[in-house]
């Protein structure tokens, strides 16, 4: 089902379906699957609820949001594969990648709206509605840029970036003005970033980015 396309293009960027559907059925997926976990585990083994640990529940926030970005960093490395289908020339690419990782984006933060709601006071959980995608578009444009450099230092900045997250949640839950505050900052970061890629793309050389070999593996399965 997440592999149901709607378009050629689309699909050999992402790596599965672009239609809706397969994009709903894949950010639930991403944003569910552990709170779903957590919880049945509890109801089944320990007799309780969900985990009430700050950290636990300030993970099952941020953490699918970093694995959707580590899916959508790869639409720079698959362009050399969807190359021959892409119905634009080397100007408008950029705005073919951004659409493609904003619909995704923008379907996971509806998606993980009701888990804000689920575990966060209402205040936080709006307050988490602007810094959780401004944070996501900040790590896209973050990783799109040093995509040319060692995954090790990529992968570095993403954790630093979630472990910062987590933490400023857990401090602050209850304060959330400090919430948007770190919002505003990371959408003004990545408006900012978001033209260096862009000025990037035009010179970027598409033929030199290919898939890890641990991705490309997987993908074949």
């Amino acid at each position: 089902m997440t592999r149901k396309p709607a378009t050629l293009s689309g699909s050999l960027l992402l790596g599965q379906g672009d239609s809706l559907q397969a994009r709903i059925i894949r950010n639930i997926a991403y944003c569910w699957y552990l709170p779903a976990f957590m919880l049945l585990w509890s109801v089944f083994f320990t007799q309780g609820g969900m985990p009430e640990q700050p950290f636990l529940r300030a993970l099952f926030i941020f953490f699918p949001g970093f694995i959707l970005i580590e899916q959508l960093t790869h639409l720079y490395r698959r362009v050399r594969r969807a190359w021959l289908h892409l119905p634009v020339g080397r100007q408008q690419l950029f705005t073919v990648l951004t659409h493609q990782a904003h619909t995704e984006l923008s379907i996971a933060t509806l998606i993980v709206s009701p888990l804000l709601f689920w575990l966060l006071p209402a205040k936080t959980a709006i307050a988490m509605l602007l810094l959780w995608p401004s944070l996501m578009l900040f790590c896209l444009y973050l990783s799109w840029r040093l995509i040319t450099v060692s995954l090790l230092w990529t992968g570095g900045a993403l954790i630093t970036l979630q472990l910062l997250s987590i933490l400023a949640l857990i401090f602050w839950d209850q304060q959330p003005g400090y919430l948007v505050i770190i919002g505003a900052f990371f959408a003004s970061a990545a408006l900012w970033l978001k033209k260096h890629v862009r000025a990037h793309s035009y010179t970027q050389d598409w033929a030199q980015l290919k898939m890890p070999k641990v991705q490309s593996a997987w993908s074949r399965r």
